[in-house]
């Protein structure tokens, strides 16, 4: 009987160092598969940020008062008006 229990004893620590050993290359693939995640993430941030940024800066371009004066004047064909065509109504 006391042999039979060594071996379970044995059989049991065998088992459990196994296990262990399981567990930790799952967490460990685990964690690598994680790394590459925000790797991906950091890339796709980047990309993102130097869009925004063009972006941005074409906002700017296309709200500056030069480009709408000549897309009013050479593409809607307006005038610019003197001071005496302005009427200003009162309230």
């Amino acid at each position: 009987m006391a042999n039979w229990r060594k071996i379970f004893a044995i059989i049991s620590i065998v088992f459990v160092i196994i296990s262990l050993l399981f567990l930790r290359v799952w967490i460990m693939s685990n964690a690598v598969q994680i790394a590459c995640e925000i790797n991906s993430l950091d890339q796709k941030k980047e990309a993102l940020e130097e869009e925004n940024k063009k972006m941005m800066i074409e906002l700017a371009t296309l709200k500056s008062p030069e480009r709408i004066n000549k897309v009013a004047i050479d593409d809607l064909n307006m005038v610019r008006s003197s001071d005496s065509k302005i009427i200003f109504l009162e309230r």
